[in-house]
């Protein structure tokens, strides 16, 4: 029974990293993107145009910042929230070395 509860744990653990990879990967490529949107806007004349990067630029980024918020909220609910010791706090290693 606990080496079942052992192997849904770290499976659990494994999924959850992987989301927030995702999570990471999607803020990453919105930041980009709004960079990017920005860096065209010194190179354009009209302003129409730069109005509209501009606009993109601050859609991208609120973007990136409400995914970052909802990451944030999701390590949170879990516990896993980082660790001194670049350990997650909620994750099996960090739980058996505050028991030990």
């Amino acid at each position: 029974m606990a080496q079942k509860l052992d192997r849904l744990a770290r499976e659990a653990d494994e999924i959850s990293t992987k989301i927030e990879g995702a999570y990471e990967k999607l803020i990453n490529k919105l930041q980009s993107k709004s960079d990017k949107a920005r860096a065209k806007m010194s190179s354009n004349r009209t302003i129409s145009t730069r109005n509209m990067l501009g606009q993109r630029a601050k859609l991208y980024a609120e973007a990136a910042q409400e995914i970052g918020a909802c990451l944030t909220k999701r390590r949170i609910a879990s516990g896993d929230t980082p660790h001194v010791d670049g350990k997650r706090a909620g994750s099996r290693d960090a739980t058996v070395e505050r028991l030990s």
